[in-house]
């Protein structure tokens, strides 16, 4: 349920609040109890929560002009554990990481403010940024060391904030050519002491986003966009940066309805995750690759 009381003019303002009920209910069962006496009969074990909550909102803008734009938002939201993270059993369907689940996870909270400007011209937009986002029981995974195995379970980390600014915005020089971009560099912190942690922890991390097309004849289109993710910080160490780069072809027939289109994704085979653990207790460097570089080919007809 969504209630909001808006004012027009120059100064606009946005006021609501959002009302959200919602039921969590999930019976466990492995088949390893089958052939235990002890859980012949029975279900399985049960897990189950009820959660209200109300979400405000409001955003405040004043235009100055057809061309510029101030802005000022408040926004609470939330980050709800899916099933699979509450599931107790243990997943080692991926022998290279083993996830333990956690049926203890809360609801992560989420406070967003940011102040925000607009710049409209016919072949160029801006929209610059400031914010500061706090997080209470900020969900994240954590490792540990069972039985000579590492074993991942995601958890309520404590309190987070970071404060940052952050830049997006579209060019479009020429008609056949559009450029899309943004960035964001911010201080983000984790307090994890209240669930037992030493200290805090803080890094200042960055990343950068764009895209270019070019309409190199009515009917082909080129695209290739890319990002770079620098360092980010967990409440046991850090993931290392890494980057992709993509592009695909467009080819058009029958006056546009059917598409022929060649992509490439993560040409530079670069999105190898590496995680570094630096804790009291487990110090340890695992490096995955989920996204393998990849070609497509396919077709599409609208009718």
């Amino acid at each position: 349920m969504r209630t909001w009381l808006r004012i027009g003019g120059a100064f606009n303002a946005e006021i609501g609040i959002q009302a959200e009920f919602s039921h969590f209910k999930m019976d466990e069962f492995s088949p390893s109890w089958i052939n235990d006496p002890y859980w012949q009969g029975i279900k399985g074990k049960e897990n189950k929560s009820s959660r209200f909550h109300l979400y405000p909102r409001s955003r405040f803008t004043y235009e100055v002009n057809k061309s510029n734009r101030l802005s000022l938002s408040y926004q609470q939201r939330a980050i709800r554990p899916n099933g699979s993270y509450l599931c107790s059993f243990l997943n080692n369907s991926d022998p290279t990481h083993i996830i333990q689940g956690n049926p203890d996870l809360k609801d992560e909270f989420i406070h967003n403010v940011e102040l925000g400007y607009q710049f409209s011209a016919p072949r160029l937009r801006l929209t610059p940024a400031i914010y500061y986002r706090n997080r209470t029981n900020r969900i994240m995974e954590t490792a540990s060391q069972v039985n000579d195995e590492t074993v991942w379970k995601k958890e309520n980390i404590g309190h987070s904030q970071a404060v940052g600014a952050d830049l997006s915005g579209s060019w479009n020089p020429v008609r056949i050519l559009t450029v899309g971009f943004s960035g964001d560099i911010y201080r983000d912190e984790i307090d994890g002491r209240t669930i037992g942690y030493d200290e805090k922890k803080s890094l200042v991390c960055w990343d950068v986003k764009g895209n270019v097309n070019v309409s190199i004849t009515p009917t082909t289109d080129f695209q290739v966009d890319g990002f770079y993710v620098s360092d980010q910080l967990t409440p046991q160490g850090k993931i290392k940066g890494r980057y992709s780069v993509n592009a695909g072809l467009s080819q058009y027939f029958l006056n546009r309805k059917l598409c022929a289109n060649l992509s490439i994704n993560n040409i530079f085979d670069s999105l190898e995750e590496t995680t570094i653990i630096d804790a009291p207790n487990l110090e340890m460097t695992q490096k995955r690759n989920r996204d393998a570089r990849v070609a497509w080919l396919t077709l599409t007809y609208s009718l």
